[in-house]
């Protein structure tokens, strides 16, 4: 009897273990730029990134200015305006779901006289993003699982 309880609990563990596991997504390029009166971040990320989020910071990290989230497109790549006063900032990006930021300071200045703004043109191509992951094989094998651990049982009690 003992033997089984010991079983059990170790396929259980075995079958969990899977979903313990994250792996953190990183941040691969990161581009800041300023366009008129708009800073334009944009970058690219791991194939794992649904979006990423931005924090803005003064210049010496000592006050939290904005934090914004941007979407992660289907050629993983973000792109996202951020509406800052001037000054000296640092920004950091992060995957949503957590992972190590990246970092870049960046300058706000009021645009040259005469300056024109650029307008970017781009289709809307939304898409809904893919949010099963890898749910259905857990879910397989947890009940893969336990009908092993029921079938083994049924077997050691006849």
């Amino acid at each position: 009897m003992r033997k089984n309880i010991i079983f059990s609990i170790v396929a259980l563990l075995v079958a969990i273990i899977p979903l313990t596991f994250v792996k953190a997504a990183e941040i691969k390029t990161l581009y800041v730029n300023q366009d008129f009166n708009d800073i334009v971040v944009k970058g690219s990320t791991d194939e794992s990134v649904m979006a990423v989020v931005l924090e803005v910071y003064n210049e010496d990290e000592s006050e939290f200015i904005k934090k914004q989230v941007a979407y992660v497109d289907d050629d993983f790549t973000f792109k996202a305006i951020i509406d800052v006063p001037n000054g000296k900032y640092i920004l950091k990006v992060a995957d949503y779901d957590g992972g190590e930021y990246s970092e870049v300071g960046f300058n706000k200045e009021d645009p040259a006289p005469g300056a024109v703004a650029t307008e970017e043109v781009k289709e809307d191509t939304a898409k809904t993003p893919e949010t099963l992951d890898n749910i259905a094989l857990y879910v397989g094998l947890s009940i893969i699982s336990i009908i092993g651990l029921v079938i083994i049982r049924k077997v050691k009690l006849n």
